[in-house]
């Protein structure tokens, strides 16, 4: 096929985790195109005139993905909403285009739009599980790398339409965030505000997160041959999961904290997300004092009802050894709260490592004194 993306998930990643700016999108409609350095003329009749036709094409067939001009297109418009607040960027360089130096702030994407890509890759995502699904059950193989990067290019737009989702989430309903290059007080603020109600994302994200538990269970290891493969599409659901339980206002939806700590169990469980999420929860502890009671939470569900506890030791096991800046007040403060969840609903994974958590709370109480 001409018209097919030349698609490979570390070219892409290696570009949207440095700067989503520089994400190539040669085959995006041509009338996105000229916006790019007339912002003003990005309406949402432009807008919905390109993505209808996407949306109606995958809905038919999610190999409709494939497309260059639909991929580019699609990345394109991600293209025009932040996926980091202002004050957490630091990017290498501004872009050359007027339109993506306003979206480094800037949301030009509408909430509806927003939404309508992000069901689309959704839908498109559980169709595209169901064949794989279908073939691995009938052991047919000569579709797997055309598969591959189907799943990949489908996780690879649902990451990116998460982080702009979570943006949106974070920012202030107010009057908005004031718009940065010429024009785009005027045109930014009455696409994005004036027009653009409030929106509730979170059904959304819990199907989301449901369609990757779907994709999860697949059998994966027929799909990507290599470990290496694997860890890299399964991170791109569990770098979004993460993300999530950064809002202390998502994490209180117990509904969608159960999908997203779900989604963690099975990656930790099959697909060899142990270490990862070792890393990350440690983190977390660290940086975010509202994740230390769910993180226990989380670690009681794998080991009861997936069976698998040694990540609780393991992090237990490291913790102990952790030692906190003495200007530090937060960490320490948050490991305690988590030891204290644990110790409720999991008290037999706690004794077990009790001498050494011993060893960390008297650290902390001498560090207090």
């Amino acid at each position: 096929m001409a018209d097919q993306a030349d698609f490979d998930i570390n070219f892409a990643l290696k570009h949207y985790l440095s700067d989503p700016a520089t994400v190539p999108t040669p085959d995006a409609d041509g009338s996105l195109l000229e916006c790019e350095n007339d912002p003003e003329s990005l309406t949402s009749g432009v807008i919905n005139g390109v993505l209808n036709p996407i949306v109606d094409s995958i809905a038919e067939n999610p190999d409709a993905l494939t497309r260059s001009s639909s991929f580019d297109t699609l990345q394109f418009l991600l293209k025009c909403a932040p996926i980091s607040l202002k004050s957490q960027q630091n990017y290498p360089c501004e872009p050359d285009s007027e339109l993506f130096k306003i979206t480094r702030s800037v949301s030009l994407l509408p909430n509806h739009s927003l939404s309508k890509i992000f069901d689309l890759i959704i839908s498109g995502l559980s169709l595209e599980a169901d064949i794989v699904h279908n073939e691995s059950d009938a052991e047919e193989q000569d579709n797997v790398g055309h598969h591959k990067q189907l799943l990949e290019m489908y996780a690879f737009l649902l990451q990116w339409s998460i982080s702009a989702m979570e943006v949106k989430a974070a920012e202030k309903p107010a009057n908005g965030p004031p718009a940065r290059g010429r024009g785009a007080a005027k045109g930014a603020k009455s696409k994005t505000s004036s027009k653009d109600g409030v929106w509730d994302s979170t059904p959304q994200l819990q199907t989301a997160l449901e369609t990757m538990c779907k994709v999860l269970k697949l059998k994966l290891a027929r799909v990507f041959m290599t470990t290496s493969e694997r860890d890299t599409f399964v991170g791109l659901f569990t770098r979004s999961v993460y993300l999530i339980l950064e809002s202390e206002q998502r994490i209180k939806n117990t509904a969608l904290r159960m999908h997203a700590f779900k989604v963690l169990c099975i990656a930790v469980k099959h697909h060899g997300h142990a270490f990862g999420a070792q890393t990350s929860i440690i983190q977390n502890l660290s940086y975010f004092e509202h994740l230390a009671e769910p993180m226990a939470e989380f670690l009681q569900i794998l080991a009861e009802q997936y069976d698998h506890p040694q990540l609780t030791e393991e992090i237990l096991r490291d913790l102990s050894n952790k030692e906190f800046n003495g200007n530090d007040t937060r960490g320490p403060k948050s490991v305690a709260t988590f030891f204290i969840k644990l110790s409720e609903l999991a008290p037999r994974l706690v004794i077990k490592q009790m001498t050494l958590l011993i060893k960390q709370l008297d650290s902390e109480v001498s560090g207090n004194n």
